[in-house]
C-alpha cells in the first residue's frame, strides 16, 4: 500500500510521510492487544484522497534535543460552522539506543496541543 500511495502522490511525500499516512487511516479491528492499532487501508482511495468535509495535512521537519516545533493547523478564511473533529498521527524516527533495548530509543516527543493560541487562551 506504501508504494501505491507513493505512485499516487509522487516523490512530494517522504516514507516517514507515507508511514504517517497508513497509521493514521489505519482500519480499527477487534485484536485484545494494546500494541495493535488497526491494519492498513485495503484501498488505496481511502488514504490519498478526502472526503468532500475532511482535510489531511502533512508536516514534515526536523528537531533538535530540547527545541520545539509550532505546527499550525491551516483553516479556511471563513467561520467555521458546527463542530470540528481533530485527529492527529505523529511519526518520527530516532536513533535506536542498543545500550539500553527498554527505553529502544534516544529521543521521545511531548506534544501539547494549544486551542486558540493567537487569542490568549
Amino acid at each position: 500500500m506504501g508504494v501505491g500511495i507513493r505512485a499516487h502522490l509522487g516523490s512530494s511525500q517522504s516514507p516517514l510521510a507515507i508511514r504517517a499516512l497508513l497509521v493514521h487511516c489505519a482500519e480499527p479491528i477487534d485484536i485484545p492487544h494494546v500494541e495493535v492499532r488497526g491494519r492498513a487501508s485495503q484501498h488505496l482511495a481511502e488514504i490519498a484522497i478526502c472526503n468532500d468535509d475532511t482535510v489531511r495535512v502533512v508536516f514534515e521537519g526536523t528537531i533538535t534535543a530540547s527545541k520545539y516545533i509550532r505546527a499550525p493547523i491551516p483553516v479556511p478564511d471563513e467561520p467555521l460552522e458546527g463542530l470540528v473533529k481533530i485527529k492527529e498521527t505523529l511519526v518520527y524516527a530516532t536513533e535506536v539506543d542498543p545500550h539500553h533495548p527498554g527505553n529502544y530509543t534516544r529521543a521521545g516527543l511531548d506534544v501539547i496541543f494549544r486551542p486558540n493560541s493567537g487569542q490568549g487562551t
